[in-house]
């Protein structure tokens, strides 16, 4: 694989690294440059696969010589990538460290592009994507919204139950953390690469969005909700699913058609977030079963 794109860094004060240590770490830096940092063999070959653009690539001799050398599926998809523009450096253990987030790093770090979704995107890859999940026009197409998601361990957790149990798309309002932060691309698996991500800090214009897109909002609520069995999915749905400190805000609870909350007969006051949408989704996708 070596040749001109292949170049060698070991201070960890290079401009580069500082620069990409800056975008693991700074949530207005990967807003503005629309990049964001891929920790780990997993993510990056995800990424890969999901052709998400990579901009640069840091990787150590041991891992070259671990997995990029023996493994072909992996130096296919990166030679892929190179073909595409994608910078491959090789990096001193102190300067991937310098970058990482993680206490003992893999030894493999990429810079990606943060998939460009504005609303009218947004609508059309959720559109494609329930029609390719619906085989019958009265199955559901479902959007989770996270509403003030502070922990990103949850809102990757989210991200990756979206992915994998066939929801249509995720929305990220109010206060939620950065779903492209390296922690919450951990939590996710990859799943942020499959699946339309967006966020929208102002919950009204996510409401508004969700209304044009004919969807009747679902939001949880320990108290008053009636259990998923019994809960019409059909159609478009918005499932809005709020922190657990505070749960789901007034603005979403006006405008919501009805509330789900889910039996607890042990007598835990709550369920962690990332739980309660695995649950709901996964009473979605069973009424799909034949």
């Amino acid at each position: 694989m070596k040749g001109n794109t292949w170049v060698v860094i070991e201070s960890p004060q290079n401009p580069l690294i500082k620069s990409l240590a800056k975008l693991a770490r700074d949530v207005g830096e990967r807003r503005l440059r629309g990049e964001c940092i891929l920790e780990g063999s997993h993510l990056v070959y995800e990424a890969l696969k999901g052709r998400i653009p990579l901009r640069v690539l840091l990787f150590t001799r041991e891992f070259y010589e671990r997995t990029i050398r023996d493994e072909e599926d992996y130096r296919a998809l990166l030679l892929a990538a190179v073909d595409r523009g994608t910078k491959m450096i090789e990096a001193s253990e102190a300067a991937i460290k310098r970058v990482a987030t993680t206490v003992e790093p893999q030894g493999i770090i990429a810079a990606g592009k943060i998939p460009a979704l504005n609303w009218d995107a947004f609508i059309r890859a959720v559109q494609a994507r329930g029609n390719q999940e619906r085989r019958e026009p009265e199955r559901s197409r479902v959007i989770v919204v996270g509403d003030s998601i502070k922990d990103p361990g949850n809102c990757g957790a989210i991200v990756r139950n979206c992915h994998a149990l066939g929801s249509c798309g995720v929305v990220f309002t109010g206060e939620s953390v950065d779903p492209f932060s390296p922690k919450a691309l951990r939590a996710a698996q990859g799943s942020t690469f499959h699946i339309p991500v967006i966020v929208e800090g102002k919950r009204s214009e996510a409401i508004r969005r969700l209304r044009t897109m004919g969807a009747r909002i679902i939001v949880t609520d320990v108290t008053t909700g009636k259990a998923p069995t019994a809960v019409d999915f059909s159609g478009t749905v918005a499932v809005v699913i709020g922190e657990e400190a505070h749960g789901v805000s007034d603005e979403f609870r006006a405008e919501s058609a009805m509330s789900v909350k889910i039996p607890m007969p042990g007598g835990a006051e709550s369920l962690n977030v990332a739980v309660t949408s695995g649950i709901i989704l996964y009473e979605v996708l069973r009424r799909r079963m034949p």
